[in-house]
C-alpha cells in the first residue's frame, strides 16, 4: 500500500522501496577497474544548503515478499495476442486499485538521463569495478526494450547521457531528500550541468549513494522528487532528481529502473498515479522482478494490458539472406520461441503467404533475433542466443532438412545477455565467425573452419576485449578474407573499433578498443558496410534523431574523429537503427522507420552529396512501429527488397527496380504473413 499527501506548493516525491536484495544469481561480474574512462570526477566547494521547500509526501509499504520469474519450456507467463506478445506479465503485489489517472502536469519524455556516483568510497577498487557494471547495465538497460511502453503514457524512451562522480563533498551519513537535491542544485551551480531550462538541462538526474550511508527516515532503497531553486529575481527552476541506496548490482539496476519509470511518467507528482493512494506506476509491482537482456530490473504497470509489464523485446526483426540472385530466405523469431522461415524464388509467390511460414524448430526468447549468413548458395547457418545464454546453430544444405529441426539447435556455449544479439560474418565459404557483447561488457568471439569443431564449444569463448554497455550491438564486417572490422558504441557514446589482420591478433585486446569520435546513444546500433576493401562507412542516429556517419579509406584516418561525425539529415527515433546496403563500390543507400511509423531512405552516389541531407529523406511508405528495424538485402547491383514487422504482426516487404518507383509508395508495401512479435 502506499500513502500520497498532495497539497498545493508540493515539491518532492519520495517513492520507498524497502525488500531485501533478490536471491538470484548476479549475471554481470567480472569487470575489472576502467572506471577512469567511465565516469569523469567532479569536486565543489563545500555544498550550500537550501531551504527545504517540502518535506515528504509518499511513503510506500513495500512486501519483502520477492518474486523471481523463471523461463521453462512453456515460457514465461506471457500473452500472445498481438499487442502482448514481447512482454512479461508478473501479477502485482495485491493491490487492489490500479487505476492509473493522468492528472494534466508533468510527463519526462525522451528525458536524457545523468548517473551521478557520490562520494569518494566509489573510487576505491572493489566499489569502482561495481561502477563500471552499473554504468554499463544502465546504459544498455535505457538503450533496450525495458522503457519502450511508456510511450502509452505520453513518455517517449529515456536515452543516457552521461555519468560523473560527485567526489567532494561526500554525502552526510544519515541522508534524505532534501540532500540529494541540495547536491545536483549545486552541481548545477558549479556549472557540472546546466540548469533546466538552458540547452541540454532538462534531465534526469539520478545519485548512486556510496557504501556507509543510510537514508534518515529509513525504509527505503530510492526516491525520486523534483526539488526546485530560486535565483533572484524571476529564475524558478525545478529539477527531476532520484537517489538510489547501496547495494548489489542487481538491487542497484531494479530501483533505477522502478525510478525512472516513475519520474518519466510523474516527474513533478502531477502527472500519472492512482487517486485513492497517489501509487505510482512502480509501485503497483513492487518486488515483481526479472532479467531484461541480463539486467535485473522490476515490472511497472501498464494501463493498455491492465497487468504489470516487463517489456523484454521491440518488433521481432527480420533476417533476410540472398544467397542467389534469384532466391530470398526470411527467418524470424516467433510468438512460440521456434524460429520461422519464407522463401521466394524467382517466379514463385512467397512460400509464407497465408501465415504459412515454416517451423524450423528451437525455444528461444520471443522477438530474439536471429543472424542468418549465406556462405555459399546452397547453404545457410543460423544462430540466436537462448535462454540460457548459450548461442544455438541450425544449418541447412540443400537436399537435407534444418539440422534443428524438432527442436535439436545446437549449441556452441558462452553465457551471454538473453535477447543479445549474434554478429555472423561468413569471410570465406569454409569459416564462420561469430560476435556478441558479453555480460562483463567485453566482446567475445568463436569461430567455425571447416573439418573443426566451434572454438567456443564448452563456453570457451575468447574474450576481445572492450568495456561496452550490456546487449549492445557489435557489427562486424570483413571487407577481405583475411581481415576483420568491429564496431560498438560505448557507455560514453563514442564509437570504438578493433580489428584483426591474419597473422595477427585483435587490436582491442587488454580494452585496447580504438575510439573513432561521435556521441551517440550509449547501447545503440552502428551499422557497417565496406563498398571496397580499402573502404568502410558508418552510419548512426544520434542524439538528436538525425543520422550521422564516418568513413575510412586506407591511408587516411577515420573521418569522425575528434567527434566530427557528419550530419546527413532527418529526424528519426533515438536508439533506432540505420540499416545501410551497398549495392556498388560507389553508391550506397540508408533505412530507416521514421517516428509517424513509415520507411525512409537516402542515398549516395560517388560524386554527390547525401540525397537526405537539409532533412530531405524520401519517404517509401508504410506505417510501422516506430523505432523497429527495418532489413534490406541487394540481390542484384539494380535492385532492393526491404522487410520489416507490421503492427499486425505480418512481414511486410517492398521492393524497388532501377527505372521503377518504390513498390511501397502509397503505404502499399506487400504483406507476406506469418504472425510475429510486435512492440506496441
Amino acid at each position: 500500500m502506499s500513502t500520497k499527501a498532495r497539497q498545493a506548493g508540493n515539491t518532492q516525491a519520495v517513492d520507498l522501496i524497502d525488500r531485501p536484495e533478490a536471491t538470484t544469481t548476479n549475471k554481470l561480474v567480472g569487470l575489472e577497474d576502467p572506471y577512469a574512462s567511465v565516469t569523469v570526477q567532479v569536486s565543489l566547494p563545500k555544498l550550500k544548503a537550501r531551504a527545504k521547500d517540502a518535506g515528504v509526501k509518499r511513503v510506500g509499504i513495500v512486501p519483502e515478499v520477492e518474486t523471481l520469474f523463471t523461463f521453462s519450456r512453456a515460457g514465461a507467463v506471457r500473452s500472445v495476442s498481438t499487442s502482448t506478445q514481447d512482454l512479461l506479465f508478473p501479477a502485482n503485489a495485491g493491490t487492489t486499485d490500479t487505476n492509473v489517472v493522468n492528472h494534466g502536469g508533468a510527463i519526462a519524455s525522451g528525458v536524457p538521463v545523468e548517473l551521478v556516483f557520490w562520494g569518494s568510497a566509489w573510487n576505491t577498487p572493489a566499489n569502482s569495478a561495481l561502477r563500471a557494471q552499473v554504468v554499463a547495465a544502465l546504459s544498455g538497460l535505457i538503450a533496450g526494450p525495458y522503457f519502450s511502453q511508456l510511450k502509452q503514457y505520453g513518455a517517449a524512451r529515456p536515452s543516457f547521457k552521461g555519468a560523473v562522480t560527485l567526489v567532494s563533498p561526500g554525502p552526510p551519513t544519515n541522508f534524505d531528500d532534501g540532500d540529494v537535491g541540495d547536491a545536483l542544485w549545486n552541481m548545477i551551480d558549479a556549472s557540472v550541468f546546466p540548469e533546466p531550462d538552458e540547452p541540454g538541462g532538462r534531465n534526469f538526474y539520478c545519485f548512486f549513494m556510496p557504501p556507509g550511508t543510510s537514508y534518515k527516515p529509513g525504509g527505503a532503497l530510492g526516491a525520486h522528487s523534483w526539488p526546485h531553486d530560486y535565483d533572484f529575481p524571476f529564475d524558478w527552476d525545478t529539477s527531476w532528481v532520484a537517489w538510489v541506496g547501496f547495494g548489489s548490482l542487481n538491487t542497484i539496476t531494479r530501483v533505477f529502473g522502478h525510478e525512472l519509470a516513475e519520474t518519466c511518467s510523474d516527474p513533478e507528482g502531477d502527472g500519472w498515479y492512482v487517486n485513492s493512494d497517489g501509487s505510482e506506476i512502480g509501485d503497483l509491482c513492487n518486488s515483481r522482478q526479472g532479467f531484461v537482456r541480463g539486467v535485473w530490473v522490476e515490472g511497472y504497470w501498464s494501463r493498455r494490458h491492465n497487468a504489470c509489464i516487463i517489456p523484454t523485446s521491440l518488433a521481432a526483426e527480420v533476417s533476410p539472406v540472398a544467397r542467389m540472385s534469384g532466391q530470398l530466405d526470411l527467418f524470424v523469431t516467433g510468438n512460440d520461441g521456434r524460429v520461422y522461415t519464407s522463401w521466394w524464388h524467382e517466379g514463385s509467390t512467397w512460400s509464407g503467404l497465408n501465415n504459412n511460414w515454416s517451423p524450423i524448430g528451437g525455444f528461444f526468447p520471443v522477438g530474439a533475433t536471429v543472424s542468418a549468413v549465406a556462405r555459399m548458395s546452397n547453404h545457410l547457418d543460423l544462430f540466436v542466443v537462448g535462454y540460457d545464454g548459450r548461442i544455438y546453430t541450425s544449418w541447412w544444405h540443400e537436399g537435407q532438412p534444418w539440422s534443428g529441426a524438432n527442436d535439436n539447435w545446437a549449441p556452441i556455449g558462452g553465457f551471454f545477455p538473453v535477447g543479445a544479439r549474434v554478429n555472423v560474418v561468413a569471410r570465406m565459404t569454409d569459416q564462420l565467425d561469430l560476435f556478441v557483447v558479453g555480460n562483463d561488457g567485453r566482446v567475445y568471439t568463436s569461430w567455425w573452419h571447416e573439418g573443426s569443431i566451434w572454438s567456443g564449444i564448452n563456453d570457451s569463448w575468447a574474450s576481445i576485449g572492450g568495456f561496452f554497455p550490456v546487449g549492445a550491438s557489435v557489427n562486424a564486417v570483413a571487407r577481405m578474407a583475411n581481415h576483420l572490422d568491429l564496431f560498438v558504441i560505448g557507455s560514453d557514446g563514442r564509437v570504438y573499433t578493433s580489428w584483426w589482420h591474419q597473422g595477427q591478433q585483435w587490436s582491442g585486446i587488454n580494452d585496447n578498443w580504438a575510439p573513432i569520435g561521435g556521441f551517440f546513444p550509449a547501447g545503440a546500433t552502428v551499422s557497417a558496410v565496406a563498398r571496397a576493401s580499402d573502404q568502410l562507412d558508418l552510419f548512426v542516429i544520434g542524439n538528436d534523431g538525425r543520422v550521422y556517419t564516418s568513413w575510412w579509406h586506407e591511408g587516411s584516418l577515420w573521418s569522425g574523429i575528434n567527434n566530427n561525425w557528419a550530419p546527413i539529415g532527418g529526424f528519426f527515433p533515438i536508439g533506432a537503427t540505420v540499416t545501410a546496403v551497398a549495392r556498388m563500390s560507389n553508391h550506397l543507400d540508408l533505412f530507416v522507420v521514421g517516428n509517424d511509423g513509415r520507411v525512409y531512405t537516402s542515398w549516395w552516389h560517388e560524386g554527390q552529396q547525401w540525397s537526405g541531407v537539409h532533412d530531405n529523406w524520401a519517404p517509401i511508405g508504410g506505417f510501422f512501429p516506430p523505432g523497429s528495424t527495418v532489413t534490406a538485402v541487394a540481390r542484384e547491383t539494380n535492385h532492393l527488397d526491404l522487410f520489416v514487422t507490421g503492427n499486425d504482426g505480418r512481414v511486410y516487404t517492398a521492393w524497388w527496380h532501377e527505372g521503377s518507383e518504390w513498390s511501397g509508395l502509397h503505404d502499399n508495401w506487400a504483406p507476406i504473413g506469418g504472425f510475429f512479435p510486435v512492440s506496441t
